[in-house]
């Protein structure tokens, strides 16, 4: 939203020009405000952030170039447009120096000033744009990129960003070193005991410790990426410099972590242990890969201290098979998929929910005895989700009139997996139209202020800034928001509150035409006699009169 001011010495063109720009208001994102001196520009200038100062260079008293450099001092992003009846060399080049974007003879019509205007619109975005976010968010960039790189890394890990998602200028970006499609090491690490009484800022200094330990010998040979994934584990990605040079690399990461593990023990008094990869993993099976490891340094390697073992490997006892005692469950995959459903569920994205949906469901196991326990935590997980979502939005009962809820905890009742998904796909549809529906409806108070202020102060400042500080919101948001609800512009129902309430002057009071546009809000009878006309095709006498 641009703010428009219009000055001018002479009362008609101020008027003309802010009815002209008034059928501007949609299309450029325009918001208007006059003034009929150079004082009254500078004092709304004072009071009213303006984006586009449209002004006569020649005014009595104050003049059209004081207005200008009045309006770069208070707001420097303002563009400004001279206008004059003079072709005068000193003026131009005295408001160009001054910061004038434009300069255009009134006597080039309509169509030049609209053009200068447009052009300003133009600018101002532009700049905004490049000075403004851009700049900041590359600064914010630097500042948050290492939570960036972390959840990056860990939405990779975790199963959430599959390995086609990721691209090499991803990688760049986040400045992590590693190259794409090339298989990668992983070892896990963890702290066996912090020293009693550390704080957390000393046990993260500890960590970088070791990780800058950890580099030092092994960036030699391998590109290093650490994640920490808890307080006291991490996982470090490694790949070797040299795609050729990997014959000696286990050893060389062995005898890398022992001395890791030397200087950690001397120089910070900390025990570390650390479980080796038993091979390079494949970019697509990491996840698989780091849920193992993450499992068996926490669980496999026992309360052994300063441990240096190599990954005992995927087996059906650790992945296909269930056996709560002996490895990590394989429905702790699906976690990741889980929270990008409910996500979409969240934010009421359908589309994007139905086909996570689809890709979900080929990932999962058979719908055998083999997997029963294995079946059950996912089809419940599903139903936690959605009784969640509903729960919190306030539409279970509206839902479980329309579905039978009662199915969410009864697996019985299903036979296969496609079953599972034509059922919670039946609640989902249900789900988004009710949400649709009541997106809205904390805003129809909102609505419903506005339009209660704009036929009690009918005569005064209706202007969509005036109106946004009434109910707390950003004029551009409030314009949006008030169309998308009533399917008219703001502007437009101001316009039909005040020709309707002219419309009950002319024929039920006798006060004049001048008397009344002051009733409803308009400084210049000659403007109110020019706006009615062109709404009601007919002047307000002859409105009157018929």
């Amino acid at each position: 939203m641009y703010r428009l001011l219009i000055t001018d010495d002479e009362t008609i063109i101020v008027d003309g020009l802010f009815e002209m720009f008034s059928e501007y208001t949609e299309s450029m994102e325009l918001e208007l405000y006059r003034a009929y001196s150079g004082d009254e520009a500078i004092k709304r200038l004072h009071t009213t952030q303006i984006d586009i100062l449209l002004t006569d260079i020649h005014m009595p008293g104050i003049s059209g170039l004081e207005v200008l450099r009045q309006a770069k001092s208070i707001w420097a992003h303002c563009k400004v447009i001279m206008l004059t009846g003079y072709n005068e060399f000193k003026y131009i080049q005295e408001a160009v120096r001054s910061g004038s974007i434009e300069y255009v003879l009134k006597t080039e019509g309509d169509a030049k000033i609209v053009q200068a205007v447009e052009k300003a619109c133009l600018a101002l975005k532009e700049e905004w744009q490049l000075n403004e976010l851009i700049v900041k968010a590359k600064d914010s960039m630097s500042l948050a990129l290492p939570m960036l790189r972390k959840a990056f890394l860990m939405e990779w890990l975790e199963g959430a960003r599959t390995a086609a998602e990721i691209r090499e200028e991803q990688l760049a970006e986040m400045q992590i070193p590693l190259r794409q499609g090339q298989p990668v090491l992983l070892v896990t690490g963890k702290v066996d005991q912090w020293r009693t009484g550390m704080s957390l800022a000393d046990k993260e200094l500890l960590l970088f410790a070791i990780d800058n330990i950890a580099e030092e010998y092994l960036r030699a040979r391998l590109h290093v990426v650490q994640v920490k994934y808890e307080s006291d584990q991490w996982v470090w990605l490694l790949q070797s410099r040299d795609p050729a040079d990997d014959d000696s690399m286990e050893r060389f990461v062995y005898g890398s972590l022992e001395m890791t593990q030397k200087q950690a023990d001397q120089l910070l008094k900390l025990s570390v242990s650390f479980l080796i990869g038993s091979k390079e993993t494949d970019w697509n099976k990491l996840p698989e890969a780091y849920y193992r490891m993450k499992w068996q340094i926490s669980y496999g390697i026992g309360m052994g201290r300063e441990m240096m073992l190599h990954e005992f490997g995927p087996s059906p006892s650790t992945i296909e098979q269930e056996n709560d005692d002996e490895g990590p469950n394989r429905s702790q995959y699906f976690g990741p998929d889980l929270k990008k459903l409910e996500s979409y569920l969240e934010s009421g994205s359908e589309e994007a929910f139905r086909q996570h949906m689809a890709a979900f469901l080929d990932k999962l196991p058979d719908w055998n005895e083999r997997h029963t326990f294995t079946v059950q935590e996912i089809f419940l997980a599903l139903s936690s989700m959605f009784m969640t979502c509903m729960n919190r939005s306030g539409l279970t009962h509206s839902i479980g009139r329309r579905i039978d809820l009662g199915k969410c905890v009864e697996l019985k009742s299903f036979a296969d997996w496609k079953g599972v998904a034509d059922y919670f796909l039946q609640i989902a549809a249900h789900y988004f139209l009710l949400r649709n529906q009541s997106e809205f409806s904390p805003y129809r108070d909102v609505i419903q202020t506005i339009e209660t202020y704009v036929h009690a102060h009918i005569a005064e400042d209706l202007s969509l800034t005036r109106m946004a500080e009434i109910v707390y919101l950003n004029p551009y948001y409030l314009s949006r928001l008030y169309k998308k609800l009533s399917g008219i512009t703001l502007t437009d129902y101001v316009i039909h509150v005040r020709m309707e309430k002219a419309k009950e002057l002319l024929r039920g009071t006798n006060l004049k035409v001048n008397e009344i546009a002051q009733e409803i809000g308009f400084e210049s009878p000659a403007y109110f006699t020019r706006f009615f006309k062109r709404v009601a095709k007919m002047t307000p006498i002859e409105y009157r009169e018929r």
